[in-house]
């Protein structure tokens, strides 16, 4: 008799659906092994008015730029250190934005980020320190659309999921996937809303910067799922700045401010990973 019910419980274990033993859904992270280089083209349209010294002036800019990751740590748990290298290849620039003979001077920066894409710290790199706080400010905020963040738990096609952290809050939902294997795409649709703070000073210079604001985001982010490699980010930035800066001299302190509105439309296309091209529509 123990042999048949052992024999039972075999075939009816045989028979249950394969889908039962491999966890549904996909979960989604940005895997990014040590030493890769992504290359990326990045299209800007920047709008809007800033206002400094008193002075209320329009913000127009259309920018091609080159976009280079490298992975150059990794931490335990998956943590990625990134170094972030930005070169104008185009800048339309009429409202005077920036200096002509700056415009090849974007900063290099260094990325921490969670594999869900929680970014933890950004700062500069050593030998950027000597591009101006106008330049340092606006590369740091403009260079790379914020991250969609992902859900800790995999999920399907149509489910939603919320992170929220220190007053952020961001909202994104699994729209499609397409294609299989190594290729396979993951579409998703996000928006967000954060508050922004940068601080920075040169001691040598007597010079203090403190920005504070906030900026909102839509966008859609197409991700090699199988690579942990964002292949297209596209959407719309508005982002709202006061800056105030510092500057320390013999006869005392004189202080600055400048306020910033402005409308910024993005759209990031990979371009090779570590000098491969990669073709993605």
């Amino acid at each position: 008799m123990t042999a048949a019910v052992a024999a039972l419980v075999v075939v009816a274990t045989s028979l249950l659906p394969a889908t039962r033993l491999v966890p549904s859904g996909i979960d989604l992270q940005y895997r990014r092994p040590l030493g890769q280089v992504a290359q990326y083209h990045l299209l800007l349209q920047v709008e809007g008015i800033q206002v400094s010294l008193g002075e209320r002036r329009p913000v127009r800019v259309r920018a091609e730029v080159e976009l280079v990751e490298e992975v150059i740590a990794h931490e335990r748990g998956g943590g990625l250190w990134l170094r972030v290298r930005a070169r104008p290849l185009k800048v339309e620039d009429t409202s005077g934005t920036f200096s002509r003979d700056r415009e090849g001077e974007w900063p290099e920066v260094r990325v921490r980020m969670t594999p869900r894409g929680e970014v933890l710290d950004v700062s500069l790199a050593a030998g950027d320190r000597q591009a101006g706080a106008a330049e340092r400010s606006f590369a740091a905020l403009m260079s790379q659309p914020a991250p969609v963040i992902f859900p800790p738990n995999r999920v399907e096609v149509g489910d939603e999921w919320v992170w929220e952290r220190d007053g952020a809050v961001q909202r994104s939902r699994l729209l499609e996937i397409i294609g299989e294997g190594g290729e396979q795409v993951a579409r998703i649709v996000s928006e967000g809303h954060s508050r922004l703070r940068l601080e920075e000073g040169s001691e040598a210079l007597g010079l203090m910067t403190l920005l504070s604001g906030e900026a909102t985001q839509h966008s859609q982010l197409d991700l090699l799922s199988g690579r942990g490699v964002p292949a297209r980010h596209k959407g719309e930035m508005r982002v709202q700045t006061n800056s105030q800066v510092t500057l320390n001299l013999p006869a005392g302190s004189e202080a600055f401010e400048m306020l910033s509105d402005l409308r910024i439309e993005f759209d990031l296309r990979l371009v090779s990973v570590d000098g491969e091209p990669v073709s993605f529509h």
